[in-house]
């Protein structure tokens, strides 16, 4: 499934084990605020007039801790935004990528939309207690 008007930064194939992707990273406006709930990750911001909210669809099998290899054009599904409460679905372009969350240096895969000014994470589980190989960096 391709995501909806979104660009890749870098090639869309870049693999990782999931263990190495530690957040998603949203780059958005100031003054918002990330939250994920299993697969979908929700951004919202508030600004004169309005609110914007997004969501974002990861994919299910990718939410969960584990050792399993995923490439970068399959992570999301989709990504869909509301303006205000209205019903009307808008597909603000996006692009799509990876790196490190500064400080932490904790691997990310990233949406970052046009204007976006600052990054938000949410993060995904981490290795269950008692695995046996240590934590990645």
């Amino acid at each position: 499934m391709s995501l909806t008007n979104v660009t890749y930064l870098g090639n869309p194939h870049f693999a990782a084990p999931r263990s190495y992707w530690r957040a998603i990273a949203v780059g958005y406006g100031p003054g918002a605020s990330i939250t994920r709930s299993g697969n979908v990750v929700h951004v919202h911001q508030n600004f004169t007039g309005g609110f914007i909210d997004t969501y974002l669809m990861l994919d299910s099998r990718f939410t969960p801790w584990s050792s399993n290899r995923w490439t970068l054009d399959h992570i999301f599904l989709e990504q869909v935004s509301y303006l205000s409460g209205d019903p009307t679905p808008q597909y603000f372009h996006a692009n799509v990528g990876y790196g490190p969350e500064p400080g932490s240096g904790k691997w990310c895969a990233t949406m970052a939309y046009d204007g976006g000014t600052d990054y938000y994470f949410a993060y995904l589980p981490d290795a269950p207690s008692g695995y046996w190989l240590p934590e990645v960096p």
